[in-house]
């Protein structure tokens, strides 16, 4: 059986995935619910999404990965620092 959703410790119990205690709470269960335009695809990529988190991976590999927060064009100075005086 498979785990809830949310807090991924009791089984799945009800119609959205949850477990009886995380369904039971309206917050928990509204985060859950499908949107009518949610597609048996996008939920699958969701889960693939949460995998790929678990096992600390790039959510998107696809996309660049920059080492630092510096721009990533080296030619790019920084601003201009003026001395104290």
């Amino acid at each position: 059986m498979n785990p809830c959703l949310h807090c991924e410790a009791r089984p799945q119990e009800t119609l959205y995935r949850l477990c009886k205690r995380c369904a039971s709470r309206r917050t928990i269960r509204k985060l859950y619910q499908y949107s009518k335009h949610w597609t048996p695809a996008w939920d699958r990529h969701l889960q693939d999404l949460v995998e790929r988190a678990k096992r600390k991976l790039p959510l998107f590999p696809e996309l660049p990965v920059f080492k630092d927060s510096k721009h990533p064009d080296d030619s790019a100075t920084p601003f201009p620092v003026s001395e104290p005086r």
